[in-house]
């Protein structure tokens, strides 16, 4: 609970409330519906390694104000949160932990050879992932020689079985075995060490965060580490992810698609199941073409969306500007962390800033214009 309110020990309530809160609630939802009321204080309830308070919370403190921070794109999903508070959306709060956590000493020195079409991994089992891993196990895409994938880390596991965390619901599929005893999904091996398969693969195939609601709703584009990381090493990549992710990620960010090799009429299609299929048949048609030739085909607009992801993090783009009571964030030092990375060379070839105006080569703190505490503007300057 301690984690999503700045200022909880400043919290009108019983010791008895505090410590049930503290003890019982594993959701933000439940840690909403037990604030008590208090006219004069200003909830911050900032969740930026998520995309979404779930379920709703059945009730909402009267307060002065009440802020919710999340790490999506903003989007009509949230228009239910506004009518309870404010929404500011830190969309590229994933950017940031990514240039500060990435491991890439085996990827950088390791041998980039091309041996496969494309690379994909999976840590949770989620239904459009295993929608995703069916469908590569279909077409025959699960092979060693067009691909590498794998729930382990792959670059010390010669196993490239699918493996799925253990749910109730899943199915056993054609190449799939149980999770190994003592892998914790918790901390996957690969989570931040990048594997050299990545250099060695065209493009890569990620399964990200965000899906449709059971009800078929869309959920906000959530663009986490996974997308980040390709990104910010320079990897062509396609996103199995919620409905218009590719479109929303060229409109936010300018960020262009891999249109020489892929057709990405899948991105509109709302049927979670066959806007997979319909991205699992594109690689498909790619399964015996000459990998060198399909890495030249992207290879300029690798490096093109590479320079731009470095500047969203030099320039500061997407951090909320936003005071609290206690004249500091908690997500300060995975910025700076990110920003300092980036200042000293980044992931780009032989640390080379060249492309970045002088002015942003040498920053020591984050880009963060100071506004009146409680002012926050949203990507298209307007307040909200």
């Amino acid at each position: 609970m301690s984690g999503y309110l700045i200022n909880a020990e400043e919290v009108n309530m019983t010791i008895e409330v505090f410590k049930q809160m503290e003890t019982d609630d594993e959701s933000t939802t439940k840690t909403i519906n037990r604030l008590p009321d208090d006219p004069s204080f200003v909830y911050d309830i900032f969740i930026p390694r998520e995309y979404t308070i779930n379920p709703f919370p059945l009730r909402w403190p009267v307060s002065k104000n009440t802020r919710i921070m999340v790490g999506a794109i903003d989007s009509p999903f949230y228009d239910k949160f506004r009518e309870k508070s404010e929404v500011i959306c830190f969309d590229t709060f994933w950017l940031f932990e990514s240039a500060r956590e990435l491991v890439v000493d085996e990827y950088v020195g390791g041998n980039d050879d091309l041996k496969f079409l494309f690379t994909t991994m999976i840590n949770r089992s989620k239904f459009h992932r295993r929608i995703l891993m069916k469908e590569l196990d279909d077409f025959g895409l699960l092979n060693d020689n067009i691909s590498r994938y794998s729930f382990l880390n792959p670059c010390t596991s010669i196993n490239t079985d699918v493996i799925w965390n253990g749910e109730t619901e899943q199915k056993f599929l054609p190449s799939q075995e149980w999770i190994s005893d003592g892998y914790n999904h918790e901390q996957p091996y690969f989570e931040w060490n990048v594997p050299i398969e990545l250099k060695q693969s065209v493009f890569q195939i990620i399964a990200e965060t965000g899906y449709e609601e059971a009800d078929g709703s869309r959920t906000p584009t959530f663009v986490t580490e996974k997308t980040w990381t390709a990104l910010l090493l320079g990897i062509p990549f396609v996103v199995v992810g919620n409905v218009g992710f590719h479109k929303d990620l060229y409109d936010r960010f300018g960020i262009e698609m891999y249109d020489e090799i892929i057709d990405y009429e899948f991105d509109s299609i709302t049927l979670t199941s066959l806007r997979i299929h319909t991205l699992v048949r594109q690689v498909h048609r790619l399964k015996n073409q000459n990998l060198k030739e399909l890495r030249n085909k992207v290879a300029k607009k690798a490096k093109k969306n590479q320079i731009i992801v470095h500047k969203l993090i030099s320039s500061g783009d997407g951090i909320p500007n936003i005071e609290t009571e206690m004249g500091t964030s908690n997500w300060d030092f995975v910025v700076e962390g990110g920003q300092d990375r980036i200042k000293k060379g980044g992931f780009l070839p032989q640390n080379k800033m060249e492309f970045l105006p002088k002015s942003l080569w040498y920053r020591d703190t984050p880009t963060k214009p100071k506004k009146k505490a409680g002012i926050v503007k949203n990507r298209n300057g307007k307040k909200i």
